[in-house]
């Protein structure tokens, strides 16, 4: 179940952020932004939001196929809990995968990254 919710959180995100320039430039990863004016918020953000449908499409495709086999697996080892252990990995993950974009780029005020955004 919690597989479906994240699918369509991050199905949802990026057609918003498509649509709205400004949220997606808002979310994206921005390493200055995080580092030095605390939007923390963009480590979460930026990992809801996609290039395109391709990207979308084969990301929410594995994501289906890897999450519901992990669901599976962590409720059957911690019974009702492992729906927590399941969220925790998946924003553990999404944090630790930006750890070091963050490091590499945290003095770069130019520096955004979003798929479709050209690296700096």
């Amino acid at each position: 179940m919690i597989t479906y919710i994240l699918i369509a959180l991050s199905v949802l995100a990026s057609i918003y952020a498509w649509n709205r320039t400004d949220k997606l430039y808002a979310w994206m990863l921005n390493p200055y932004a995080v580092v030095h004016r605390n939007q923390y918020y963009r480590i979460l953000t930026s990992g809801f939001i996609h290039h395109d449908w391709t990207h979308l499409i084969f990301n929410m495709i594995t994501l289906y196929f890897f999450g519901r086999n992990m669901e599976y697996v962590l409720n059957y080892y911690h019974g009702g809990g492992g729906g927590v252990y399941y969220m925790a990995l998946y924003f553990i993950g999404m944090a630790v995968a930006d750890i070091p974009s963050i490091i590499k780029h945290r003095d770069h005020p130019n520096y955004r990254y979003h798929s479709n955004q050209p690296r700096h």
